[in-house]
C-alpha cells in the first residue's frame, strides 16, 4: 500500500521505482448539461483602399455597421463606405464588417496613408538578376539566396533626425502561401545596430513576378547619410532550412513623424 499524498509533488530525494496511482474522486456535476448554441459566421474580410485622401471599401451585404481602425485603435463605427483621411504625414488604417448581432468580421489588410515616402532601389547596391521576371520597378530587381547576395548595404538619406518605418518590395515564389514552409528571412541593421529580422512569405508556387511588401520595422534614422544592412544570419533559418530566397525591388522609407 502506498502513501497518500496531498500535494501533487515527489520529494526530489525519492530513489529508486516509484509507482504513481492516480484515483479521481468521482464527484457529482450537477450543472454538467450540454451548452448548445447556433451556428453563426462572420461577415467577409472587407476590401478597402485609399483613393485621392479618402478611405473606401467596397460594401458588405448584411453588415450593420463598420468599425474602422486607425493605428491599431478604434477610430470610430459608421453606416457609411467611407471616411475622408485627416492631413497628416502617416497613419495606417483598417476595417471590418459587423453584423445585426454585433459580431465582427475579420478586418481589411493595413491601408497605409503617407506623405513623405522615399524609394530605395535595391539594384544600385547588388547585382541585378538576370532572371526573367516582370512588374518590378526600376531597373531590376536583386536575388535573395542562401549562396547569393547573403548581406547587402544600402545608403539611404533623409533631412531630419526622426522614426522612419523601412519595409522591402519583395517577391517569392518558392510556394503556396498555405501550405509551404519556404519563408524568406533577413536580419535588418541600421547605422550597426540590430533592429530585427524581415519576413518574406511566399506568394504563390512560381509567382515570382507578384510582388508586395515584407513585414515593416520601426527604426531611428540620423539626418543625412545612414547605413542599412539586409543579411542572413543562422537564426534566420525557416522551417524548410533548405530553400530561403526572396526577389528583392527596393526599400521603401517612410517618415512617420
Amino acid at each position: 500500500m502506498g502513501i497518500r499524498l496531498k500535494k501533487a509533488f515527489i520529494s526530489n530525494n525519492a530513489t529508486g521505482k516509484q509507482d504513481i496511482v492516480i484515483e479521481l474522486a468521482n464527484n457529482d456535476f450537477p450543472n454538467s448539461g450540454i451548452n448548445k448554441v447556433e451556428n453563426h459566421f462572420t461577415l467577409p474580410t472587407v476590401l478597402g483602399k485609399i483613393d485621392d485622401g479618402i478611405l473606401r471599401w467596397d460594401a458588405i451585404k448584411d453588415a450593420k455597421e463598420y468599425c474602422i481602425y486607425k493605428n491599431g485603435t478604434i477610430l470610430k463605427k459608421t453606416t457609411e463606405t467611407q471616411h475622408p483621411i485627416e492631413n497628416e504625414n502617416y497613419a495606417s488604417y483598417m476595417v471590418s464588417a459587423i453584423d445585426d448581432k454585433g459580431y465582427e468580421g475579420f478586418a481589411c489588410e493595413p491601408l497605409v496613408f503617407a506623405k513623405n515616402v522615399q524609394i530605395i532601389e535595391i539594384e544600385n547596391f547588388a547585382p541585378t538578376s538576370k532572371l526573367a521576371y516582370s512588374n518590378y520597378s526600376g531597373n531590376g530587381f536583386v536575388e535573395l539566396t542562401l549562396e547569393k547576395n547573403r548581406e547587402i548595404t544600402l545608403t539611404v538619406e533623409v533631412d531630419n533626425t526622426s522614426m522612419y518605418v523601412l519595409d522591402f518590395k519583395y517577391s517569392n515564389g518558392s510556394g503556396r502561401w498555405n501550405t509551404n514552409n519556404k519563408c524568406a528571412i533577413r536580419s535588418l541593421n541600421v547605422n550597426e545596430n540590430y533592429e530585427g529580422v524581415i519576413v518574406m512569405p511566399q506568394r504563390g508556387l512560381d509567382e515570382w513576378s507578384d510582388w508586395g511588401f515584407s513585414n515593416s520595422r520601426k527604426v531611428h534614422l540620423n539626418s543625412g547619410k545612414n547605413k542599412i544592412k539586409i543579411h542572413f544570419e543562422d537564426w534566420n533559418n525557416n522551417m524548410n532550412v533548405d530553400v530561403n530566397t526572396a526577389m528583392l525591388d527596393y526599400l521603401r522609407v517612410t517618415s512617420i513623424e
